[in-house]
């Protein structure tokens, strides 16, 4: 699974503006604050469908980013796991992928970078899943 995180027009997919999330703990970790996010903009940043955030949405989204970057810093530790999911046969098994601080934080700010280049550009981001 994957998520597709890009900028519309002439840097859609370029390198620089282009984000692949295939890290499900990511997703999964941030999930709580994404439904936040969908209701005040009625987008879904979803795994599985895709969503748009132009010109009326950006500024929540960026606010949103904003937010959950200084949610990440204020944690104390330097890495956490995150249930992904369970595995069901003869023994049943929770299946957990560590998340690092550092690298949650990394992604996010090249998050917030290509929503401030949308914004200064007339563009949108575009949030395509698998």
């Amino acid at each position: 699974m994957a998520l597709d995180i890009t900028i519309s027009g002439k840097y859609q997919y370029q390198e620089g503006f282009h984000l692949r999330w295939y890290a499900d703990g990511f997703y999964t970790h941030i999930y709580e604050d994404l439904l936040e996010l969908e209701k005040l903009t009625n987008q879904k940043i979803g795994l599985y469908n895709d969503s748009e955030f132009r010109s009326d949405n950006l500024p929540v989204l960026k606010y949103f980013l904003i937010q959950l970057i200084d949610k990440t810093n204020i944690v104390e530790k330097d890495s956490w796991q995150v249930l992904i999911g369970t595995e069901y046969g003869l023994v049943v098994r929770e299946i957990y992928e560590t998340i690092q601080k550092s690298q949650l934080l990394t992604e996010l700010k090249k998050f917030l970078v290509l929503v401030d280049t949308a914004i200064e550009n007339n563009e949108y981001i575009i949030c395509s899943g698998d």
